[in-house]
């Protein structure tokens, strides 16, 4: 009795692996349990492992999930960054087969009735949804932590800060050579402008010493005129 219950069991699991294996749906479900590219690499691993060997690794790992077939590759230190940019575009609007229908914690067919069915199913649907959610957000952390440690973006990000900075410091010249430009043009104006008044007053002192002297050349020759006048008439005069 008891081998006969084992071999019914046994049959019954033979006829249930044949219906996943022959339905294309729940072979697709069925595959997508392979947990063999779930982990991911830490920074210490790829530090230690090299970048390129160990991201590759994981990317080519994670890859079989992929619709699209037509899968760039990571490339190597001296890829051009166009390249390096599809690379992450297309792994960052990555879209994947994986299904995770099949790996249900209850089986609706060993229920009692239909409801307790569908309800099982219900339960089955958000786990499956639960698990793809937790997927993507897998794959965004390979791809946020690739991008994180990749020499070529970070070299690429250093020298567009460095001419970000030699833009902010060539656009502040500019400033800094407008605004000696103004300060020089108003110390010029200035300038002139006490020359100007300071040859004014040199002009104005000149006339008044010119007059001064005028005035004192007329008392010397009036009084020259008179003495002679006096000696003419041999007598002062009045």
């Amino acid at each position: 009795e008891g081998a006969r219950k084992a071999a019914d069991e046994h049959y019954k699991k033979v006829n249930r692996a044949y219906a996943v294996l022959s339905d294309r749906q729940k072979r697709v479900g069925y595959d997508s349990l392979d947990a063999t590219s779930d982990n991911l690499p830490t920074q210490q691993e790829v530090q230690e492992g090299g970048f390129f060997s160990v991201m590759t690794y994981y990317f080519e790992i994670n890859a079989r999930w992929s619709i699209d077939k037509r899968i760039p590759s990571l490339g190597n230190p001296s890829t051009p960054m166009p390249e390096v940019e599809r690379f992450y575009h297309f792994w960052e609007g990555f879209k994947t087969w994986r299904d995770f229908s099949q790996d249900a914690e209850h089986d609706p067919e060993m229920a009692a009735n239909r409801y307790e069915r569908r309800a099982i199913q219900k339960d089955n649907e958000k786990a499956a949804k639960t698990r793809k959610a937790d997927e993507t957000r897998r794959l965004s952390t390979l791809v946020a932590l690739a991008k994180q440690l990749d020499p070529r973006i970070r070299a690429a990000d250093l020298e567009a800060r460095k001419k970000k900075e030699d833009v902010a410091k060539m656009k502040q010249q500019k400033v800094q050579a407008a605004q000696d430009l103004e300060r020089n043009q108003i110390e010029s104006a200035r300038q002139k402008e006490v020359d100007e008044q300071k040859a004014a007053l040199d002009e104005k002192e000149l006339k008044k010493k010119q007059l001064v002297d005028a005035k004192f050349q007329a008392r010397i020759c009036r009084k020259n005129l008179r003495k002679v006048a006096e000696d003419m008439l041999g007598s002062p005069l009045p």
